[in-house]
């Protein structure tokens, strides 16, 4: 059985300024302990994760969520069932190998919402809910984009 690596799930920018770590020494010297080439897997990572939420915030119209399971970015955006062929997650091809950008279907994201609406009448519990359902989404593009063969934009353009 796959283990799931546990999912960030970043909806906006101002999320990230509410992480708050205790000791940010800590951290760094976390980080610093690092062999060479995790520190740099690391970086190069947090620095695709940095710019695919600014391209997010800024410029992209159908983004649901950017997050990292701390291996990948993970990206997720949404279309038409019609424009897919089905409810997702469908891998699609990404310009950035550190990044798994995958679709979902419209219908499919407003359907759970509505489910968890009339479930869920607590804002918190309903956000709460939201946030595994993300978290769920994202691990399961992860695990397909893991088993499948990955389209390549060069042979796509071919």
């Amino acid at each position: 059985m796959h283990t799931r690596n546990p999912v960030t799930v970043v909806e906006s920018m101002d999320e990230l300024n509410n992480f708050d770590f205790d000791d940010e020494q800590d951290l760094m010297d976390y980080i610093n302990s690092l062999p060479e080439e995790q520190k740099n897997k690391l970086h190069e990572l947090l620095t695709s994760l940095i710019a695919e939420l600014h391209t997010t915030t800024t410029t992209d119209k159908d983004v649901v969520f950017c997050g990292s399971n701390g291996e990948k970015v993970i990206k997720c955006i949404s279309t038409s069932r019609t424009g897919l062929g089905e409810n997702g997650p469908v891998i699609l091809p990404s310009s950035n190998e550190t990044v798994i950008l995958f679709a979902v279907a419209n219908e499919y994201l407003e359907q759970e919402v509505d489910s968890l609406r009339n479930v869920y009448t607590d804002p918190e519990l309903l956000e709460q809910e939201w946030q595994k359902f993300l978290d769920d989404l994202a691990c399961r593009a992860a695990e397909l984009h893991e088993n499948t063969e990955t389209p390549v934009w060069e042979d796509l353009l071919v």
